[in-house]
C-alpha cells in the first residue's frame, strides 16, 4: 500500500510506502472556519455528515474496497482547521 502525502505549501508531493503488518496512520489538514458563527460552518458539519454516515459515500469508496479500516472527517472550528484522517 502508498499513500500520497503533500508537503507543506509546495503544490507537490511524495509517495510512502507504508508495511502491512503494521498500523498506520494519516492525518490532512486544511484550512476552515475560524469561528463558531462563520456562515460556512452549518453548511461544512452538514457536509461532513454525510460523506461520513455509514454505507456513504466515504464508507463505500474507502472502506468497501479494503483501502482503509477507519476515516473521519471533521471541522476543527477552534483550531480554523477541517481534517481528514485515515487508519488501518
Amino acid at each position: 500500500q502508498t499513500l500520497y502525502a503533500s508537503t507543506a505549501n509546495t503544490g507537490r508531493g511524495e509517495l510512502v510506502g507504508i508495511p502491512a503488518i503494521e498500523s498506520s496512520y494519516l492525518v490532512q489538514s486544511a484550512s476552515g472556519p475560524k469561528r463558531f458563527d462563520d456562515k460556512d460552518v452549518t453548511a461544512l458539519n452538514v457536509l461532513t455528515e454525510y460523506l461520513t454516515t455509514m454505507e456513504g459515500p466515504f464508507w463505500k469508496q474507502i472502506r468497501g474496497p479494503g483501502l482503509s479500516y477507519g476515516y473521519t472527517l471533521r471541522p476543527a472550528v477552534e483550531e480554523g482547521l477541517i481534517l481528514f484522517g485515515l487508519s488501518r
